[in-house]
């Protein structure tokens, strides 16, 4: 009998993210975020990795954006 997965604990945001993951997060376009990146309003991927860490993105509830989005 197969067990059904069990969803009523909490949910386990990864902490590495794929660029498109990372642009989703900042609520931006993939060429979005790639500009943020370029301008260093957002951080690049983690040396040696293609991957952003959530973290160092900041947190929109901390009003760590910039106003013009």
């Amino acid at each position: 009998m197969a067990r059904d997965k069990d969803t009523s604990g909490p949910t386990i945001e990864p902490r590495c993210l794929t660029q498109q993951q990372a642009a989703d997060y900042c609520g931006l376009t993939a060429s979005g975020f790639a500009a943020w990146c370029r301008q260093g309003i957002v951080p690049g991927p983690i040396p040696g990795t293609k991957r952003w860490d959530r973290k160092a993105l900041g947190c929109p509830r901390q009003g760590q954006w910039p106003a013009s989005r």
